[in-house]
C-alpha cells in the first residue's frame, strides 16, 4: 500500500514531464569530410555567385537544430547567413540571418534554434553562407567545417 502511495504521488509530480531529449548529428545531403562534418570553400575565385549551401538531411523527428561553423582560414570582411528550416509542404521557416566575420580561432554556434512548427513536417535544415564580394571587394573568402546536431 506505502509503495502504491509512493508510485501514485511520483506520478502527479512528474505529469506531463518529457523525457530527456536525444540528440544527434544530423546526416548532410553532400558527402561527408569527417564524420557528419561538411568543408566547404566560398571565394571570388570561385566566381561571384559563389556562396556555402548545405543541406542536412532529417531522420527522425526533432524540435530544435544546432548549427556549428568552425572557420579553417579567416578572412576581415563579413558573410551574411541564412538559416532555413524546409518543410514537407514547401514552406520555410528562416531563423534570422546572422552576419559574422570569419576568425580560424573562433567557431560560431547557433542555436538551439526551434523548428518544429504546428502541423508541420520538417524535411531539411538548410546552412547558406551568402557570397559578399559586392558588398565587400575586400573579401578574400573562406574555408568552413560545417555540422548540425538536432535534438527531438
Amino acid at each position: 500500500m506505502k509503495i502504491n502511495l509512493i508510485f501514485m504521488i511520483c506520478a502527479v509530480l512528474f505529469a506531463g514531464t518529457a523525457a530527456a531529449e536525444t540528440c544527434a548529428p544530423l546526416p548532410p545531403q553532400v558527402s561527408s569530410t569527417a564524420g557528419n562534418t561538411v568543408r566547404v570553400t566560398i571565394g571570388p575565385e570561385l566566381g561571384f555567385s559563389s556562396h556555402g549551401n548545405t543541406y542536412f538531411l532529417i531522420t527522425r523527428p526533432i524540435s530544435t537544430v544546432t548549427i556549428k561553423l568552425t572557420p579553417v582560414t579567416t578572412d576581415g570582411a563579413s558573410y551574411p547567413t541564412q538559416l532555413i528550416a524546409r518543410y514537407s509542404d514547401d514552406t520555410i521557416f528562416e531563423s534570422g540571418a546572422p552576419i559574422f566575420v570569419p576568425d580560424s580561432t573562433n567557431p560560431i554556434v547557433w542555436g538551439p534554434l526551434q523548428v518544429n512548427q504546428p502541423g508541420k513536417v520538417l524535411d531539411v535544415f538548410n546552412v547558406k553562407i551568402l557570397e559578399n564580394y559586392r558588398l565587400y571587394p575586400q573579401s578574400k573568402g573562406f574555408t568552413y567545417d560545417l555540422e548540425a546536431i538536432g535534438c527531438g
